[in-house]
C-alpha cells in the first residue's frame, strides 16, 4: 500500500449484508497467489465472495470491483449487480467512457 500514511497493514475482504450489516464471509488477503486467472484482484475477489450467494441476489460494488466482465459474469450465475465504475477501467464500452459524472447506465 504505497500510497498510504501507514504502509503496512491487512487487506480484508467481507461480504455483508447491506441491510443489517451482518457478516457473512471474510477473507484476509494474503498477496499474490497462484491465480491462472487474469480478470483482475477486484473479479475474483467477488467472484469467491459470492460462490455460495442464493441465486437471484443483488450486490452492491464499490469502483475497485466493478467491470463489465464480472456483471456479465454475475448475471450468468442469475446475480444481479450494481455499482460505481472507473472511467479508465478497462474493456469499458465507449458509451459508457463519454458519459459524464454521476450518470446512471
Amino acid at each position: 500500500m504505497p500510497k498510504k500514511p501507514i504502509k503496512r497493514g491487512f487487506k480484508v475482504w467481507a461480504r455483508c449484508d447491506a441491510k443489517t450489516g451482518y457478516l457473512y464471509q471474510l477473507e484476509v488477503y494474503s498477496g499474490k497467489g497462484d491465480s491462472t486467472e487474469n480478470e483482475g484482484l477486484g473479479y475474483n475477489v467477488v467472484m469467491k465472495l459470492c460462490s455460495n450467494v442464493p441465486r437471484n441476489t443483488l450486490i452492491a460494488l464499490d469502483n475497485f470491483f466493478t467491470s463489465c466482465n464480472l456483471m456479465e459474469d454475475l448475471y450468468d450465475k442469475n446475480m444481479y449487480a450494481v455499482g460505481t465504475v472507473r472511467c479508465n477501467r478497462k474493456d469499458l464500452p465507449d458509451m459508457i467512457k463519454k458519459n459524464n459524472r454521476n450518470h446512471c447506465v
